[in-house]
């Protein structure tokens, strides 16, 4: 089990520090120009929509089902329903491309075809994604831990490609090349593994229902929280060019630092774990007093030195001054949640070991339409600032009442 989560530590941090550099190139041959948001969008747009379907409500019951009940014929049926809705969907954003991207500016036939490049790379990691949810349901974890390592390395390829050819379907290109490439390992990898008879068949029934009722549950919670990242992008849209690749910029600093020392003490946590609620409560609450000294540190030199931050990651190339002042506000306001966000991780693993994950789907529902809400209604007072108060009141929601949950248990 050790091996299992340094593994998935290790190429966690390794793909961050990849997600880093991705930056980096992304603002010195791009910018904050209009073809930056284009590229953004799409990429995000085309996440947002293999995200409806998988990831949380995905890996959190179908696979743990799966892996306890051998039930590879439920899995399969399961995933060709998926398969349908995403195809649909996917359907509809390609009779639909222009009037999607008009939620941002008004499209160009090149920014249609922009954002039409990247519909491959959405059915294939579309594809990886099932792929992944069969390695784990039969207890191997290869190929799912080097998932965003290896889009990472398909997003570096491309901008460089970009770089030398001034193509920008490249990167969408180069990023959907990756997971074909991932895929075929898959294929390599598992060839000759034989999938194990089913289990205990007679007692199915009732574990199909609470994996169906658990994931609808899940999917909904993961609907908004999809719906909160592609809102934030079209309203980032609203107050110019330049301003999703900004948004985007600071977003990837504010889910980069924090989470770097987030998730190894959450996956420390799920080592540790005794299943003695009060020893894990005690053990918990040490870790988020840690990680929220950490937070505190990270929300001073965002704040104070945010500017130079920026400064020193991006200001070369295309990246110039007007980019610096729109990444600034960003990071100044998107600051005040890093605190709440870096201990949603930790919260969200004690909620799954003890049984709790109701009160966490509950308040995590909240705060997403509290961040929904304010995506909403607050740009007509705070401006473009009103992306990062969202976000910051929704997190430090969670966070509050999280905490008072933990400390009453």
């Amino acid at each position: 089990m050790k091996k299992i989560f340094f593994l998935f530590s290790f190429f966690f941090f390794f793909s961050k520090i990849l997600g880093i550099i991705r930056e980096i190139l992304f603002a010195n041959f791009l910018g904050t120009s209009s073809l930056a948001d284009i590229i953004r969008f799409s990429f995000n747009y085309y996440i947002f929509v293999v995200h409806l379907f998988t990831m949380d409500a995905f890996y959190n019951t179908l696979v743990p089902y799966v892996k306890k009940t051998k039930d590879f014929k439920y899995f399969r049926n399961f995933v060709y329903t998926l398969t349908f809705f995403f195809f649909i969907v996917g359907f509809v954003s390609v009779i639909s491309s222009e009037k999607i991207l008009s939620f941002i500016k008004t499209p160009t036939h090149s920014d249609k075809y922009i954002f039409l490049s990247f519909l491959p790379f959405s059915i294939f990691y579309f594809l990886y994604i099932v792929a992944t949810g069969y390695e784990l349901s039969i207890g191997e974890y290869t190929i799912s831990s080097l998932r965003p390592v290896i889009q990472n390395i398909g997003f570096i390829f491309g901008l460089l490609m970009y770089a030398i050819f001034k193509v920008p379907f490249l990167i969408g290109f180069f990023i959907t090349v990756s997971y074909i490439f991932s895929l075929l390992m898959f294929l390599l990898i598992f060839k000759k593994k034989k999938q194990e008879p089913f289990l205990n068949k007679e007692d199915l029934v009732d574990s199909k229902k609470e994996t169906k009722t658990t994931f609808f549950n899940l999917f909904f919670f993961q609907l908004f929280w999809n719906i909160t990242f592609i809102y934030e992008n079209i309203t980032a849209g609203k107050f110019g060019s330049g301003e999703i690749a900004g948004l985007n910029y600071v977003k990837a600093l504010i889910e980069t630092l924090p989470i770097l020392v987030s998730v190894p003490f959450s996956n420390i946590f799920l080592i540790e774990y005794v299943l003695d609620i009060k020893k894990d409560k005690n053990r918990l609450l040490k870790l988020i007093y840690i990680c929220s000294l950490v937070g505190f540190c990270v929300f001073i030199l965002f704040l104070f030195f945010g500017k130079e931050i920026l400064h020193i990651l991006f200001y070369r190339g295309s990246f110039d001054q007007i980019s610096l002042k729109i990444c600034h506000k960003y990071l100044i306001t998107f600051s005040f949640g890093v605190v709440g966000y870096l201990n949603f991780f930790l919260f969200q693993r004690f909620f799954s070991i003890h049984n709790l994950s109701g009160y966490h789907l509950k308040i995590g529902f909240i705060s997403q339409i509290l961040n929904i809400v304010g995506l909403a209604f607050l740009p007509k007072i705070y401006g473009a600032y009103s992306i990062g108060v969202a976000f910051s009141v929704s997190q430090n929601f969670y966070f509050l009442l999280a905490l008072n949950k933990l400390k009453k248990l």
